[in-house]
């Protein structure tokens, strides 16, 4: 870059947009790299926003990227500014929180034999300096910048091919994120945006996520449900409020916002990359699922205790919320009297990584989570992949409510929830649900009579994903009312 040039970016952020607020409006974000940001510019410039995460919208986002020689020497660089501000390109976080060159999904280099650029690996790492502003990086990579402008060791030139491949990323998380802010969304101050907003007459609500419905298997079929999609419309209606969100209407009032869910095709696409199905729904689902959240509790809630819950794609949306939303919000977390997070894993790592994060020890405590991921034993044989059980997953016994592997027999069984599809007649009844946890698998295990999931590449050749709620239907809904009553008993 021409010296010259320096700060172009910046100078069309603070002075045209200003002029031009019509336009601003529209901008997914500012990527102002290799020319400082600094915490002048934002006192001055009120309306501009650095960002502070990976997909928050309408924010600056920059960085200048050094070795650890020019910070030694507090070296002159001519795009580093006093007070300057960067973000760490592969953890997207702002304080001194390292990054290895493990989380650079590819640097972008040139191969010199080849004549041309590759994607590759050069140990590209990345910690924020915050007394600089600047990023360091350790990386072998020995190009650098002019040292009469950048220092004896600036990685200007390369401020995007060393994190090419994050960048990238980062582009189509902060735009889906925007997408999911202004295309379609809900107006959650519409009823027509809810399934259920029910009379409230407990004393306890229940804020209940539904699993996938939307299918969108054939070609040319959006990734994301619309909110009027039929397909997930009825199996909202017929499948998700009938055999799953209605055990908790016995103890609580029961909310239910519609949300525009990741397709199962799109879920499957995005698992088989990555192994973890929560990268498809931390855009669009999420996004929806938190605004209901906001207008839930600024509106409906009025102070009262609430039970989280879900199943399949909305326990791992929940999941998400149990980890970044109620972070930022332990005034509503504290009054949460548990998250029943069936069909998707919690895992030790989640809540290593969360520390405001309780499992459940027992049938009565509360402010914790409760979660089970049911398979038969074939399942378990053969260590099958399936994408709704992650490695280090904790489940807890619907039957016996211990984390240990005490085999709960089908005795136990207070009543599974029998569909009859012909009559539409649901009963209670028995369907030989027994129960043992595999702390190895992080999985119950079931023998019951019940036909398993048939999507096999997904979920394995035993999986009954299906039966999570049915088959304890009756003992969970006993469990709402006894982590009710502890909450009660406890906060009198």
């Amino acid at each position: 870059m021409n010296p010259k040039q320096l700060g172009h970016g910046q100078i069309r952020l603070e002075d045209y947009f200003k002029e031009h607020p019509e336009y601003y409006k529209r901008m997914v974000a500012a990527y102002v790299i290799g020319f400082s940001v600094t915490k002048d510019d934002l006192a001055k410039y009120p309306y501009l926003k650095f960002a502070t995460g990976e997909s928050d919208t309408g924010v600056i986002v920059s960085w200048n990227t050094e070795g650890p020689k020019n910070v030694k020497e507090n070296a002159r660089n001519a795009v580093v500014m006093p007070n300057a501000i960067s973000i760490n390109p592969l953890n997207w976080k702002l304080d001194e929180t390292y990054a290895p060159a493990s989380m650079n999904l590819g640097s972008f280099m040139p191969n010199e034999k080849a004549h041309r650029y590759e994607i590759t690996d050069i140990g590209a790492d990345a910690q924020v300096v915050l007394a600089r502003g600047v990023i360091v990086t350790n990386t072998k990579y020995e190009h650098t910048a002019a040292a009469e402008f950048f220092g004896p060791q600036s990685f200007h030139e390369d401020d995007y091919t060393l994190y090419y491949n994050n960048l990238k990323d980062n582009v189509a998380k902060r735009i889906t994120a925007y997408q999911a802010n202004t295309e379609g969304a809900p107006d959650y101050t519409k009823a027509s945006c809810w399934y259920k907003i029910p009379e409230v007459t407990k004393d306890v609500d229940t804020f209940f996520v539904y699993p996938t419905e939307y299918l969108g298997l054939n070609e040319g079929e959006p990734d994301f449900a619309t909110l009027d999609n039929p397909e997930m419309l009825d199996g909202v209606k017929n499948i998700d409020h009938r055999y799953m969100a209605s055990a908790y209407e016995d103890s609580t009032n029961l909310f239910m916002p519609y949300y525009r869910q990741a397709g199962f095709r799109f879920e499957g696409d995005v698992w088989k990359k990555t192994r973890d199905l929560r990268a498809a729904l931390v855009g669009i689902p999420y996004h929806d699922i938190t605004a209901a959240l906001d207008y839930y509790f600024e509106n409906y809630n009025q102070g009262r205790p609430f039970i989280l819950a879900g199943h399949s794609q909305g326990s791992a949306i929940c999941s998400l919320v149990l980890q970044k939303y109620f972070k930022e919000h332990p005034e509503y977390y504290k009054r949460m009297v548990a998250a029943y997070i069936i069909g998707f894993s919690v895992t030790k790592d989640d809540l290593m990584a969360n520390p405001h994060l309780k499992f459940a020890t027992g049938e009565s405590d509360t402010g914790v989570i409760v979660s089970w991921n049911t398979e038969g034993p074939e399942n378990v044989k053969v260590n099958a992949p399936n994408a709704a059980t992650l490695p280090n997953a904790i489940s807890i016994n619907p039957l016996n409510w211990k984390l240990d592997d005490t085999y709960a027999p089908a005795s136990e069984n207070l009543g599974s929830l029998v569909p009859n599809e012909e009559t539409g007649e649901d009963s209670i009844g028995d369907l030989g649900a027994d129960a043992q946890v595999v702390p190895g698998r992080g999985v119950v295990v079931t023998n019951a009579r019940f036909d398993p999931m048939e999507v096999t590449e997904i979920f394995g050749p035993q999986s009954f994903h299906n039966g999570d709620y049915l088959f304890y239907y009756t003992n969970i809904k006993t469990n709402v009312a006894k982590r009710i009553a502890a909450y009660q008993s406890r906060t009198k």
